[in-house]
């Protein structure tokens, strides 16, 4: 869980040596919200690599996703899947990712913008409440990802697809809401 940094939360450098056509850097199931600075920070100066974001809450930073880099480049691939990114301007960076800085993101899918719906996050609870949308939302291909933040079994119950964000669940789907009842 990445809350309230006054520096970015999570930097990548896309030219590093552990990142090349046979590797990959994976930033899997992290919560990044209300940070003063980026919430993800890519940097890019024309070299190759992968990066994989997949299942993270990433939110009402000064500015969720930030690209840095004189010439990013196209052999340089970032797959966003299964994200929930911002509420405010979301759908832009949603809609963008498809030419982000000319970097490759054909692979892309499953990203929505929407509340996060948290417990308490004056408390900073960043537990899901029972009727989120990042409840069984996420794709389950983070190899060796068993344990959320708490330590709990992922994805919970087994057998669902993982949940958003850095805590696991117990329910594996959201409940809907209730904006009515009618006695009989």
């Amino acid at each position: 869980i990445f809350n309230n940094n006054t520096i970015t939360s999570v930097n990548v450098n896309v030219q590093s040596n552990l990142n090349n056509n046979n590797s990959s850097i994976d930033i899997f199931n992290n919560t990044i919200i209300a940070n003063k600075s980026n919430g993800i920070l890519l940097n890019s100066y024309g070299s190759i690599g992968n990066i994989n974001i997949i299942n993270n809450i990433i939110q009402a930073n000064s500015s969720d996703i930030f690209i840095n880099g004189a010439s990013p480049s196209l052999s340089t691939k970032v797959n966003f899947i299964s994200n929930l990114i911002g509420i405010t301007g979301g759908d832009s960076v949603l809609r963008k990712i498809p030419s982000i800085n000319r970097f490759d993101t054909t692979a892309s899918l499953n990203n929505r913008s929407d509340d996060f719906q948290f417990i308490d996050t004056a408390n900073q609870n960043y537990a899901l409440t029972n009727n989120s949308i990042a409840l069984g939302f996420g794709n389950n291909t983070a190899v060796g990802l068993t344990k959320d933040f708490y330590g709990n079994p992922r994805p919970n119950p087994a057998g669902s697809n993982m949940d958003l964000g850095a805590i696991e669940s117990i329910y594996s789907i959201n409940a809907p809401l209730i904006s009515s009842a009618e006695a009989s």
